[in-house]
């Protein structure tokens, strides 16, 4: 039976708010790219008018041109969403390096080895294997940790103030160094990481796009209608009066 270690870290529902989160990531790229194949190409893509999407599963024939129509019609999210998913797949195995960068970590010093071992030393009592390495930055800022990585090679961030906290405050020290444990025992990183990374990925190649396309067409027709009936004109007819 697996060990599970819930210590402050996320609770099991967690496990439905990702999976709802993936699912909600696919239907709304799904909607959002024919929103932007419209306003950044308003005349191009299939001709939809006389499209019967039922006929091919009430099995009647479906001329070749109808075919080639849904083939385009569901071909267009499903690119658009293996590009958001992908660069989602990228964003989250670049993480470690960026948090590393963030925080300006780097290789333990000889005088941190015994705090490392305390964290091997508490991996090994919660079942978490292969323990995960420690980093901290120089210096003694900070009270604070981290844990971040990939499946298998995670990394744990603990700050600089930490070296005193060990020794002035052992019992402070191992409950922060418990609770990133909790999140690489109970499978915490790869949702939250791959979540964050997710997210980021819709706003670039979806979210902001479409904010984009909206404000150009609105700057189209304000600048179109200034040159073509002057400000009042323009006025008047988006106001419909």
């Amino acid at each position: 039976m697996k060990r599970r270690l819930y210590l402050f870290a996320f609770p099991p529902e967690t496990d439905s708010l990702f999976a709802l989160l993936i699912v909600a990531a696919v239907m709304l790229a799904a909607q959002l790219s024919y929103f932007m194949r419209y306003l950044f190409f308003p005349n191009s893509g299939p001709d939809l008018t006389n499209l019967d999407a039922g006929a091919i599963f009430r099995g009647e024939s479906v001329p070749l041109e109808g075919l080639t129509t849904l083939v385009l019609l569901l071909g267009i999210p499903a690119v658009f969403v293996g590009m958001i998913f992908g660069v989602a797949l990228y964003t989250y195995w670049g993480h470690p390096g960026r948090v590393r960068r963030r925080k300006k970590l780097g290789p333990l010093l000889e005088t941190d080895l015994p705090l490392q071992q305390d964290v091997h030393n508490m991996a090994a009592r919660v079942g978490v294997s292969p323990p995960p390495g420690v980093e901290m930055p120089h210096g003694y800022r900070g009270t604070t940790g981290q844990a971040f990585g990939l499946w298998g090679k995670y990394i744990i961030r603990l700050d600089g103030g930490l070296r005193v906290w060990r020794r002035i405050q052992p019992g402070r020290f191992s409950a922060i160094a418990l609770h990133e444990l909790a999140h690489i025992a109970n499978g915490d990183i790869g949702r939250s990481y791959f979540a964050e990374a997710l997210w980021k990925a819709m706003i670039a190649l979806s979210i902001a796009p479409l904010i984009l396309g909206v404000c150009r067409i609105i700057a189209s027709g304000l600048f179109s209608g200034l040159l073509g009936g002057g400000f009042i004109g323009y006025l008047k007819a988006l106001l419909n009066i």
